[in-house]
């Protein structure tokens, strides 16, 4: 949890193991919040696999063949406003007569 503080990362891949490094799933700093430090669990005894989110979809792996990174509901959040307001420039612009 230290090194994902330091380097400003919220959430990682967990890769089952072996050779081929299948997704076992995410871990996040909500994870860690709410189901260690928040039920009083030892971090150095809790295994990932005990506090890793099931069925609370909030991070989606990116494969290319290999994995390349995450996109979260943050990112889809911000992708949609971005083009919304561009959006809505186009229809004040149209509005206004300024239309290209």
């Amino acid at each position: 949890m230290k090194n994902m503080v330091k380097h400003n990362i919220g959430s990682l891949v967990v890769l089952k193991p072996g050779e081929q490094q299948h997704i076992a799933g995410i871990i996040t700093e909500r994870d860690y919040l709410k189901k260690i430090i928040g039920q009083g669990r030892s971090p150095k005894y809790t295994r990932i696999g005990e506090i890793m989110t099931e069925n609370h979809i909030r991070h989606v792996t990116v494969i290319d063949g290999k994995i390349i990174g995450l996109v979260s509901i943050v990112h889809v959040v911000r992708a949609v406003v971005e083009q919304q307001n561009g959006e809505l420039k186009r229809l004040n612009e149209f509005i206004k007569g300024e239309y290209c």
